[in-house]
């Protein structure tokens, strides 16, 4: 019974000595990997940037339209959407009745024209539509009409009710038509009050001698001065022109001239605008009949520029439409739409947060999902100031063009890297080295027997990995490095822990 007793003893304490032997192991290995988590770093220098990074589509530099006279039937086509077309390749070949047809109908249309021309319509004198007091006269003989319209807007000016006006605040209780002076220089007129305001009154007089943009006060009884304005025309009629030299002025400011009067002479003829625009429409008329009569002598529609048929606008058999989208005047049609210039365009967007930071002008890298081991510099060449909303947060379209599109197909997929910011030699620290509290940033310098002193630094650009130190730190310095978090740590205590209970 007593031996029994012994060996239980015996067994107890084997097991306590192998349970604390664990637990120094286990103790030594949490220690080791401590130490492990918890390195250094010496300070060197280096180069940092900062890049803004998106995402896009790769597209032509530009678009070439190609057009052919509207009404035109399309005989056949030779080329499709994705084709690759060189500088003078046949596109299409148009259908020679038609052109024929179309022929006739121009060369109605510019006979039809050149007799409205032969009707010259012409005019050699500038006329005041209304009757009125000559209040104001801006231009002279020998005078441009174009100049003496630019610096003042117009080269006349009627009053055609016989009134002047004049605004003045007054404190005074008038009523409507109750008559005042009014004195302006050496002369008087009388005045009616025609109305109130808000704080004065409006009174009419004489357009006969007051001056236009002339200071004038008015009086009440015992010439008692009410108030001051400025004097105006009360209904007044601009006298305008557009072309010519004046020969000649009919009147002087302050005769009375009836309607239709004629006021300036002209030296010369000037075509009226209903003239003018006749003339641009048969010039129009005229080149796109030789476009037809040249098409008349070779069918053949032709590539203008290398590139790819990024759209066909028309159809064999049909007749192209001048109404059809993408027409760019009254008698031509689009009936291809070319890429041109290489696929080296790129359009991505930049949020708000950093739009400010891209400039055009600035260097980007592009990397093609079809091209991973190749790295494409490029430009930017556009920032819209137009945002777009996306989600909180407005975007804003930047195009990047690059600097070669060689190999390159409109459509590929890719990322653009755009340097917004860089410093070269400068001191750098991992960010996982820097601590913050509430007197800034610092880090655990290590002296050369590993003793820890805090030391506060400034620091400068970062790119999320290292950061730029202005101060605080010279270059060959030791920081403590902690590349694990807290809870890295309090998840490795929390596993061996948990190791210790399983093996128990």
């Amino acid at each position: 019974m007593k031996k029994k007793k012994k060996t239980g003893w015996i067994i107890a304490l084997i097991i306590v000595a192998a349970l604390v032997g664990f637990g120094v192991m286990n103790a030594r290995k949490m220690a080791s990997t401590v130490s492990e988590m918890i390195s250094s770093y010496t300070v060197e220098r280096g180069n940092v940037s900062v890049t803004i990074s998106g995402s896009g589509k790769l597209a032509a530099a530009g678009t070439a339209e190609v057009e052919i006279p509207s009404g035109v039937a399309v005989s056949e086509i030779f080329a499709e959407t994705g084709d690759t077309v060189s500088e003078g390749d046949v596109l299409a070949a148009l259908d020679a009745d038609s052109l024929q047809d179309r022929l006739s109908e121009l060369s109605s249309e510019l006979s039809s024209l050149d007799q409205k021309l032969a009707n010259r319509s012409t005019t050699n004198t500038i006329k005041t539509m209304v009757g009125g007091r000559i209040k104001v006269i801006t231009a002279g003989e020998n005078e441009a009409v174009a100049d003496a319209m630019r610096e003042s807007g117009y080269l006349a000016l009627l009053s055609t009710d016989g009134y002047m006006k004049l605004t003045i605040t007054s404190d005074v209780e008038l009523a409507l038509n109750d008559k005042v002076t009014v004195v302006w220089g050496d002369e008087e007129a009388e005045g009616t009050v025609s109305g109130a305001t808000a704080d004065g009154y409006v009174i009419l007089l004489s357009d006969q001698k007051a001056p236009y943009l002339g200071t004038a006060q008015v009086l009440g009884e015992d010439d008692e001065i009410l108030g001051e304005g400025t004097l105006e025309i009360n209904a007044p009629y601009t006298v305008m022109g557009t072309e010519g030299v004046i020969k000649s002025v009919s009147y002087s400011v302050g005769d009375k001239a009836s309607a239709s009067s004629t006021l300036f002479k002209l030296s010369s003829e000037v075509e009226t605008v209903s003239y003018q625009q006749t003339k641009a429409e048969r010039e129009e008329t005229a080149a796109e009949l030789l476009k037809v009569m040249n098409y008349l002598n070779d069918p053949n529609v032709y590539a203008p520029v290398d590139g790819s048929v990024q759209e066909v606008k028309v159809s064999e058999g049909e007749a192209a439409a001048s109404t059809a989208q993408g027409s760019t005047t009254a008698d031509d049609v689009t009936a291809f739409v070319l890429s041109s210039g290489g696929a080296v365009k790129m359009e991505i967007t930049v949020d708000e947060l950093d739009i400010l930071s891209i400039a055009v002008g600035q260097s980007a890298k592009v990397t093609l999902d079809a091209f991973s081991n190749r790295t494409f510099e490029a430009t930017v060449t556009h920032i819209s100031h137009v945002g777009e909303s996306s989600g909180s947060i407005t975007v804003y379209p930047v195009e990047i063009e690059l600097a070669s599109g060689e190999g390159l197909l409109e459509g590929m997929s890719g990322t653009v890297a755009i340097t917004s910011a860089s410093v070269e030699n400068v001191l750098l620290v991992p960010l996982t080295a820097i601590n913050e509290d509430a007197s800034g940033s610092y880090v655990n310098l290590l002296s050369d027997t590993d003793e820890v002193m805090v030391v506060y630094i400034e620091t400068g650009l970062s790119d999320g990995t290292y950061a730029e130190v202005t101060s605080g730190l010279s270059e060959g310095d030791r920081v403590q490095d902690n590349p694990k978090t807290t809870s890295d740590f309090s998840a490795m205590f929390q596993q061996g822990n948990g190791s210790s209970n399983g093996g128990n």
